[in-house]
């Protein structure tokens, strides 16, 4: 599923507090029914809503954080990339003399295979080049 229908669903999930964002565009309706052919009574009008939303979230600069599943990947990622682990820390890629290190406050670190342990973890930034 890609962001932008990723982005949609969850605009369209009836749990999604709206407001008045989704229902803004009055045209939407009419638009559904001449562009995508279907019928009055459909829910044509939402479909198009969502994605004008989530067309505006990515123009915003919206991008899906990357999960890290294996060793590989994190070792892919450039030094001091911020990462988040499923028990709740946050913390940065680094490396010593003795190779690859994760860090974390209050003077937590892992290394070599040890790392595993946090993954899978979300890498919330990366320094550019």
């Amino acid at each position: 599923m890609s962001a932008r229908d990723e982005i949609a669903a969850i605009i369209t999930d009836p749990k999604f507090e709206r407001n008045n964002v989704v229902s803004s565009w009055p045209n939407d309706e009419a638009e559904a029914y001449r562009e995508l052919g279907w019928s009055e009574g459909s829910e044509a009008a939402e479909v198009i809503r969502s994605g004008k939303v989530a067309d505006a979230i990515l123009a915003a600069g919206f991008v899906k954080p990357r999960v890290i599943t294996t060793l590989e990947e994190l070792d892919a990622l450039p030094l001091l990339s911020v990462i988040h682990v499923e028990t709740g820390k946050t913390g940065e890629t680094w490396a010593d003399d003795n190779g690859p290190v994760l860090l974390f406050g209050g003077g937590l670190w892992s290394r070599d295979a040890d790392r595993a342990r946090f993954l899978p973890l979300t890498v919330l930034w990366e320094p550019t080049s």
